[in-house]
C-alpha cells in the first residue's frame, strides 16, 4: 500500500501493488538515515551521560574535600575543635545515661613559640606534623586525638581508670620527649599536661 487516489466519483480508494525502484531506493535512504540519526542521538546521549556521571563524581569530591576541611585541622590533618566539640557532647551524652566514662587529656608543647622564633614556622609546622603522626600511633589507647589550635592538643580517652590514664599519660610524654630530626638539627620537646 503506497498511495492514494480519487476513482471517478468514489472518494479516496487505496491502490496496492508492487512498489516502484523508485520508491524502495527512498524508502532505503529513509531507513538508513532514521538509523544514522539513531546512532548520532545514541552516542550524543551517551557522552552526555558519561560527562555527568563525572561532574556529579567530582561534585561528591568537593562536597566530601569541603566536609573533611569543615571537621580537620589543614595542617596535621587531625580533627578539629569543631570535631571535638561533636564528639565530646556525644560522649558526655552517653556518660551521663551511664553507658561509659571518660578523660580529656589537655596538652600542650612547653616552649614551642622559642622553636617557631627560632627556627621558623616551616620548622614548627614540621613538629606538629610529627606530632600528630606520633599521637595517632597511639590509637586503639586514646579514642580522639584532635589539635585545638597552635601547639595545644586535646586527647580523649573512653576510660577513666587512674592507672590506665596514668600509662597512656606517660604513653603520650614519651611520644612527644622522642627527639624531631628538623634540618640539620635533632630538637627534644616536652609538653604539659591536664587531665579532666
Amino acid at each position: 500500500i503506497y498511495g492514494f487516489k480519487r476513482v471517478g466519483q468514489f472518494p479516496l480508494v487505496i491502490v496496492t501493488g508492487l512498489a516502484s525502484e523508485d520508491y524502495l531506493a527512498s524508502w532505503k535512504y529513509t531507513v538508513i538515515a532514521a538509523v544514522l540519526m539513531f546512532s548520532v542521538l545514541s552516542l550524543a546521549i551517551f557522552g552526555l551521560s558519561q560527562r555527568l556521571q563525572r561532574i556529579r563524581l567530582r561534585r561528591q569530591q568537593v562536597v566530601d574535600e569541603l566536609r573533611d576541611s569543615a571537621f580537620h585541622d589543614a595542617l596535621t590533618g587531625l580533627p578539629n575543635r569543631r570535631f571535638l566539640r561533636e564528639r565530646v557532647n556525644h560522649c558526655i551524652s552517653a556518660c551521663s545515661a551511664g553507658q561509659q566514662r571518660l578523660a580529656l587529656l589537655y596538652f600542650d608543647v612547653d616552649n614551642f613559640k622559642t622553636i617557631n622564633d627560632s627556627l621558623g614556622h616551616v620548622s614548627g609546622d614540621l613538629i606538629l606534623e610529627g606530632l600528630a603522626r606520633r599521637l595517632l600511633a597511639l590509637q586503639p589507647q586514646i579514642d580522639t586525638v584532635a589539635r585545638l589550635g597552635g601547639d595545644e592538643f586535646l586527647i580523649l580517652i573512653n576510660d577513666d581508670n587512674r592507672e590506665y590514664l596514668v600509662e597512656v599519660i606517660e604513653q603520650v610524654l614519651q611520644a612527644v620527649r622522642e627527639p624531631f630530626q628538623i634540618q640539620d638539627y635533632r630538637l627534644g620537646v616536652s609538653a604539659s599536661i591536664g587531665v579532666a
